[in-house]
């Protein structure tokens, strides 16, 4: 099958939805499905504009509906149209082809979030963007078209934003067989720390890990705050925090008054080093898709303390590692402390929970879905 794959983001620009769909397209070539991608930057094809390096709705929206007009001119070229969370004003192009849509999140999504969590400035933007998608979802409740979402917290968004039926859910994934490249003992991954990135910490140091953009949604200052409790209270612990984003100096500033490193953004394939060195895995989003950074941190079975958002819940319900749930408005430093204590980094997750999470049949859903 020969797959045109569009994207507004691709490695190495971008993270979350720039790594999951590389991680897609390296699969799909190993089921000799061929690939092409076409994105901003740093794709198999380029679409690039005046309005490219504007950020949010005004750089996307111009990207995509270049991408509606390009879509007839390459259609007798594929197989396929795959197009990942999208936002079209005329989907008519869609309809030349077979097309399948994935949503990783929904402007929907974020819009509630950062309302329940007081993240007031972004609420206008968040507003229009949503009503901007919900005129998209309910064009694409009239069309014949292949939809999914990552998560069932995704699939209810987008339904509840418009779109007429719901989307089958089919998850980012992780693999199961890291190689020796990838996955390593806690000793020789914190000698790697120290090396390449002039890290250092003590024999008996915990270390908590969070990667990703740094954005509201991260909700980095309430993170920085945690820390300072626990750190407060057991001097033998720290906190790497690995990304860039709009908050990255604000946090970097912050974080000279803790017990913090905070790290640029690294190689998807480097985000190894910091997991293997870890201790366990912690993130306050206050909102996300299917976050592959901690499905990567199940991968090499680091526990995982997590915020009580419905991803979030859906991964631990899922036992793909062991976790930690934070209510975010009632913190129990306690809980944190007792889990850090206790929880041991296991070597593999456990295959019977982690199977629907699988890459291989991840793609396996896909195609079925696509033939």
């Amino acid at each position: 099958m020969n797959i045109l794959l569009v994207t507004s983001e691709y490695p190495p620009y971008g993270s979350g939805i720039a790594n999951a769909v590389y991680e897609i397209k390296k699969h799909m070539s190993r089921k000799s499905a061929r690939v092409s991608v076409l994105s901003r930057q740093g794709a198999d094809m380029n679409v690039t504009s005046l309005f490219e390096i504007l950020p949010g709705l005004p750089g996307l929206l111009p990207f995509w509906e270049q991408v509606a007009r390009l879509i007839p001119k390459l259609a007798t070229n594929y197989d396929a149209l795959w197009l990942h969370s999208p936002l079209l004003i005329n989907i008519d192009s869609l309809l030349c082809m077979k097309t399948m849509i994935s949503f990783h999140s929904t402007y929907y999504g974020f819009y509630h979030a950062y309302k329940e969590h007081t993240i007031t400035h972004l609420l206008p933007y968040y507003s229009i963007a949503t009503k901007l998608e919900h005129h998209f979802l309910q064009k694409l409740s009239h069309a014949n078209l292949i939809l999914t979402a990552v998560s069932p917290s995704v699939a209810n968004e987008v339904c509840r934003n418009g779109l007429g039926f719901c989307p089958s859910v089919v998850p980012n994934g992780f693999e199961t067989n890291l190689g020796s490249e990838m996955l390593f003992d806690k000793s020789y991954a914190r000698k790697i720390l120290k090396e390449r990135y002039r890290l250092s910490f003590s024999e008996n140091e915990k270390i908590l890990l969070c990667v990703g953009r740094i954005t509201e949604a991260k909700q980095p200052s309430l993170l920085l705050q945690l820390f300072e409790a626990i750190s407060s209270a057991d001097v033998n612990v720290s906190l790497i925090i690995v990304g860039s984003g709009n908050l990255a100096k604000k946090v970097r500033k912050k974080a000279c008054q803790h017990k913090v490193h905070t790290l640029e953004q690294v190689p998807h394939e480097r985000v190894f080093d910091f997991l293997n060195a870890a201790d366990a895995f912690i993130s306050l989003s206050c909102y996300e898709g299917l976050p592959l950074a901690v499905l990567e941190a199940a991968s090499v079975g680091l526990p995982l303390i997590l915020s009580d958002i419905p991803s979030h819940k859906w991964l631990v319900d899922s036992k793909i590692a062991h976790g930690l749930l934070l209510d975010l408005h009632n913190v129990k430093l306690a809980k944190i402390h007792e889990f850090i204590d206790h929880a041991e980094k296991k070597v593999v997750p456990d295959p019977s929970s982690t199977r629907r999470f699988m890459w291989e049949n991840v793609i396996e859903d896909y195609l079925t879905l696509l033939e």
